[in-house]
């Protein structure tokens, strides 16, 4: 039998733990000054839709739902956050050491607490929803959302949200080829995560 108050109280602690993330990557500064034309927590898109995702399915279980909210939903959440953990790790060192105190603290919440408390919540929910379908539309969200964001840092003042992105630094050819394999790697990525869901709809069969 699945653990359901231990799920609620993971999906409220993500729920938490985004907002919190949300919060600092707004410019809310320590004193509580908020600057609103800092809203780069808009960049984190995977961020604010785990917000938004997990506090409606604690919503659904509070009520005495069943089974998963929306296995879709959940499985762009879950891979996006994971799957942002482990770039963050490898390539954004150099900038969390950089970064303003804000930053450190909501990085912190994206990309070292949330990863865990989703993966968590996902140990102890129901398993075996993914579908092979799914990569499909996920794949096609990143890219919608890679192109956002280099729409924005060519013809706003906002900026590129990551340098790989930035062409004027790095030149078209080298963002292109970054923007290909990162691509693949998500593509394969995601195929892994639904592959071993997958084996646990087979054991629950059995």
């Amino acid at each position: 039998m699945k653990n359901r108050t231990l799920e609620k109280l993971l999906d409220i602690g993500i729920v938490i733990c985004c907002g919190c993330a949300i919060v600092f990557l707004s410019g809310v500064s320590v004193s509580g000054i908020v600057d609103l034309g800092a809203f780069s927590s808009l960049f984190a898109i995977a961020t604010v839709l785990s917000f938004l995702y997990y506090f409606c399915e604690f919503v659904y279980l509070f009520k005495g739902g069943k089974g998963i909210l929306f296995s879709l939903g959940k499985f762009i959440c879950f891979t996006s956050v994971t799957f942002c953990a482990m770039f963050a790790l490898v390539f954004m060192q150099p900038f969390y050491r950089n970064a303003s105190e804000n930053v450190k603290i909501a990085y912190l919440c994206m990309h070292s607490i949330l990863p865990c408390l989703v993966l968590a919540e996902y140990v102890v929910s129901d398993k075996g929803h993914y579908n092979k379908g799914f990569i499909v539309t996920y794949m096609i969200l990143f890219i919608l959302y890679g192109g956002i964001l280099l729409l924005c840092g060519q013809y706003t003042s906002i900026g590129y949200p990551y340098a790989f992105l930035d062409h004027g630094q790095l030149g078209y050819k080298l963002v292109g080829e970054e923007c290909i394999l990162l691509t693949i790697v998500m593509y394969v990525y995601g195929k892994i995560v639904i592959g071993i869901d997958r084996l646990f709809r087979k054991r629950g069969r059995k």
